[in-house]
């Protein structure tokens, strides 16, 4: 999995049509659904307001795409839930 997501980011950072395709087709609606789940977090009193934004829903999918193509290792369930724990719910949580 890791070596097939090195090779695609490699091709988008490469080829500006693919980039923006991929950026209005995958990311920009993947960070807008974070975005709705942390206001609905913000809505319930779990998620301090500040953090439903944009930057705060880069964080997740930001480290998990470190590790797959800049470690080049896979992602197993320890390491997202440590991730969630340690790293996340500090950084959103009321």
């Amino acid at each position: 999995m890791a070596r097939r997501s090195g090779a695609a980011a490699c091709e988008i950072s490469r080829d500006a049509e693919l980039a923006e395709a991929f950026e209005e087709q995958v990311a920009c609606p993947k960070r807008l659904a974070m975005v709705e789940l942390l206001e609905r977090g913000v809505a319930r009193g779990e998620v301090r307001p500040e953090a439903a934004c944009e930057l705060f829903a880069e964080i997740l999918p930001s480290m998990i795409t470190a590790r797959i193509i800049v470690q080049n290792r896979d992602i197993s369930d320890e390491f997202l839930a440590q991730l969630v724990d340690d790293v996340v719910m500090p950084l959103i949580r009321a």
